[in-house]
């Protein structure tokens, strides 16, 4: 798939085709994702911090895309809490 998209997306200094022509930016500040920075802190209280440091510390040795697989299970094995309960407000 990444060589047909590779045909149509340009590519990132990375050899990645940019997703749906985006230009990604590295950065560590993530002030402009409140919902994404309020989930983990919730997360940080519901869950060990222990135990998803070691589900992280056991991706740091496989490719990318199996990294981006385990930790989509791990979250859609998370249970659903509705956004109204979740963020305390609707989208």
């Amino acid at each position: 798939m990444l060589a047909t998209l590779g045909a149509i997306a340009p590519i990132s200094a990375a050899g990645i085709p940019h997703l749906f022509g985006s230009k990604e930016v590295c950065s560590s500040d993530l002030h402009h994702f409140p919902k994404w920075t309020d989930m983990l802190e919730r997360y940080r209280h519901e869950a060990s911090s222990a135990h998803w440091d070691r589900f992280i510390d056991g991706l740091r040795d496989i490719d990318p895309l199996a990294q981006l697989d385990r930790v989509n299970r791990y979250m859609n094995d998370m249970p659903y809490k509705a956004d109204a309960g979740n963020y305390a407000a609707t989208d």
